[in-house]
């Protein structure tokens, strides 16, 4: 914190230089103010997410949609910028005085204390990471833009480095480089009747609001197909969720997917087979760059869908959806893709009561805490959920089943303080409130799938891109030449660990544990509800993770 504030003096110190003590005095306390709410605001979203606000987050802010404020928070965060502004600008009158600065005579003593505690931080910190000692280097996560000192390459000279451990954290760091996707070139044999697939995702939505009295449209739907009651999204986040889901890749592949410009070969495939395409989204498809990525060749995409807020957006969509799938071409294959962003915000329309009471009203995240009563908050995501379903209903209740293959899923899960760590939404953990999800297969062939439901073994978002590509797509080759999923068609595999990512780390989740990687590679080892653990972590489990994330590399 010493160089934090340190920079920040050096970044506001041309003020000095303005020759009106009273403008000095105003800019001071713009400047501060705008630090301390930025600071209280970086506070909060580590507080819900336990990670600083960063580029991902600015860019999402500024993208609209993805994240929303109510008017509630915006006049807190405006009342808290005014009260510090007027404290500031009272504090930087009374200092412009140089009577009342000489008085205090802190420069010296504020200097010295700097210097110091910037020493002793960084020689604490090269130690550490020098012999790889988690509970100091761990530590560097819970304060904003620090860059603490090592000095391996000096302490290697006196045989104080621990090389064993360097090189074990260096082997579980994230590198970026050439992307071969696919390993090898699709082979592939005629299709004679494609069949049409739709794909309806709820965002946020949690595997246990799955059920007849949360989801009764979906629910009933089900029933005609296949429903998979340990299924686990690729990551916590919906960039890394969406990722698995069409590419059959960890989530750890975004930066070099995005940096090439791929495309799914799920959607290159369907293209091959003359397929039109329906996408339709209630949150915008450029944060993440999904318009970039997934849905790069598609001609015509809408990347905004009209609507003043996410329940109008929801609406639209399947009133669009519905036009176009009456209007499509009976006699071509068609794929389309709905993801609905109401359970998101626990948006519900005025007056819409589902029967789960008492039901919170609008969600303020800067009142939640970890004392904060849940039952409330989980009856409005639950109503909010038997609303988007109320919408979904619509969708299939119009599919011709005999020649549409369905999948209903999510792309990550939603947590409600489950654990009592005062974790609240999702991108923040790897425990099973945002990671599993409900996963729905119904239309031919999906009896195929069944014997993967009867076992009762763990299945992913990897998974359904290479069964797509064998099993309907007309795809010869094995799924581990574009993907590190399985084809649920086929011999059933057990997993005993996941690989799952968000947005700036990723985890190795097993039963037994949660293995969980910062991209510079230092760990932390964590129980199933994210307690620290002493257990120690299963390297055989993080050694075939890393050749999970470099298969393609």
């Amino acid at each position: 914190m010493a160089l934090l504030t340190a920079l920040v003096s050096i970044v506001a110190m041309p003020l000095v230089w303005l020759q009106s003590n009273k403008v000095r005095s105003v800019c001071f306390a713009l400047f501060y103010a705008l630090f301390f709410v930025a600071l209280i605001a970086n506070s909060l979203c580590f507080e819900l997410y336990k990670f600083h606000i960063n580029g991902v987050i600015v860019d999402m802010l500024l993208a609209g949609q993805v994240i929303e404020f109510s008017a509630i928070v915006w006049t807190q965060a405006i009342a808290i910028f005014v009260m510090i502004f007027v404290f500031q600008l009272y504090l930087s009158t009374w200092l412009s005085k140089p009577r009342a600065v000489m008085q205090l005579r802190f420069g010296r003593k504020f200097t010295c204390v700097t210097i110091i505690a910037l020493l002793a931080s960084n020689t604490i910190h090269a130690w550490a990471s020098a012999t790889v000692y988690q509970p100091i280097t761990g530590f560097s996560k819970y304060l904003p833009l620090y860059k603490p000192a090592t000095a391996n390459s000096f302490l290697r000279k006196y045989d104080l480095l621990d090389e064993v451990a360097l090189a074990q954290q260096k082997s579980m760091s994230l590198t970026q480089g050439q992307f071969n996707y696919p390993l090898q070139p699709l082979e592939v044999e005629l299709v004679k009747k494609p069949l049409d697939i739709v794909f309806v995702v709820l965002d946020s939505w949690r595997y246990d609001a799955f059920k007849e009295q949360v989801t009764p449209n979906i629910w009933r739907f089900s029933q005609q197909g296949v429903v998979f009651n340990q299924h686990f999204s690729t990551g916590n986040s919906t960039r890394t969720g969406i990722t698995g889901l069409f590419y059959g890749l960890p989530g750890t592949a975004w930066q070099d997917i995005y940096n090439n410009r791929i495309t799914p070969l799920l959607m290159d495939r369907m293209q091959e087979l003359d397929y039109q395409f329906g996408i339709f989204s209630s949150a915008q498809l450029v944060r993440p760059e999904f318009n970039e990525t997934v849905f790069a060749n598609i001609i015509g995409l809408k990347t905004h869908t009209e609507g003043d807020d996410v329940l109008a957006r929801d609406e639209q969509i399947t009133k669009s959806w519905a036009k176009w799938y009456a209007n499509k071409e009976p006699n071509q294959p068609s794929f389309s893709f709905l993801f609905y962003d109401a359970i998101h915000g626990y948006a519900v329309p005025e007056g819409y009561h589902a029967g789960f009471e008492p039901m919170h009203g609008p969600i303020n995240h800067m009142l939640l805490d970890n004392d904060y009563d849940r039952a409330p908050i989980l009856n409005r995501y639950l109503t909010s959920a038997h609303y988007v379903d109320s919408l979904a209903a619509s969708v299939l209740a119009q599919l011709d089943i005999e020649n549409t293959l369905v999948i209903i899923t999510s792309d990550h899960g939603e947590e409600l303080n489950d654990n009592k760590l005062n974790y609240w939404g999702h991108n923040s953990n790897f425990t099973e409130p945002q990671i599993k999800v409900p996963f729905i297969v119904v239309g031919p062939k999906s009896e195929k799938w069944q014997h993967w439901q009867a076992s009762n073994v763990i299945t992913s978002h990897l998974d359904l891109a290479p069964t797509l590509m064998n099993e309907y797509l007309g795809v010869k080759n094995t799924p581990e030449d574009y993907s590190t999923g399985y084809n649920l068609t086929g011999p059933v595999k057990e997993r005993s660990w996941l690989l799952l990512s968000s947005y700036n780390k990723y985890a190795i989740v097993s039963k037994q544990q949660i293995v969980e990687v910062s991209p510079m590679g230092t760990y932390e080892t964590l129980d199933e509800t994210n307690k620290p653990s002493e257990q120690e972590p299963n390297f055989e489990h993080i050694q075939e993770a890393m050749r999970q994330i470099s298969h393609f590399q």
